[in-house]
């Protein structure tokens, strides 16, 4: 036994916790409070367990989803300051905006572009397919 001051802070906090859980006694509460406490790393470390596994597993993909996104940023970059410049050299000063007026040019662009994507994801599709195969294989022999 112990004999502990506490600040009114705490003692209301022990309360709190004693109601919530439907604890018998002040002292049940101050020991769950300590048990809570005590295994709080132990939680803390699975977290962080989980997330190196997530980030192991997902590495590759999270790579190049990073690595794409930074290529379109910089395509994207490099476009705006070449229209930029375009627009400024040809005195242009209004914007036909392409949901209002979309150009001949913008429309073959757009079409071209969404069958590269479509393309692109086929390919994924099917690269992921052989690899899931190469690894069910491996299970077999």
């Amino acid at each position: 036994m112990k004999p502990f001051r506490l600040s009114s802070e705490a003692i209301t906090y022990i309360l709190e916790i004693k109601e919530k859980n439907h604890l018998s006694s002040q002292t049940a509460a101050l020991e769950q409070i300590i048990l809570e406490h005590k295994n709080k790393p132990k939680h803390l470390e699975l977290i962080d367990n989980i997330a190196d596994e997530i980030e192991a597993r997902f590495k590759d993909v999270l790579t190049g989803i990073r690595l794409s996104s930074r290529f379109a940023d910089k395509n994207v970059q490099i476009i705006l300051e070449m229209l930029n410049t375009l627009c400024i050299n040809r005195g242009l000063e209004d914007a036909y905006l392409t949901d209002t007026v979309p150009s001949g040019a913008y429309e073959d662009s757009k079409n071209a572009v969404e069958e590269r994507i479509k393309n692109y994801r086929e390919i994924q599709i099917s690269n992921s397919k052989k690899k899931k195969t190469k690894e069910a294989e491996k299970f077999l022999y």
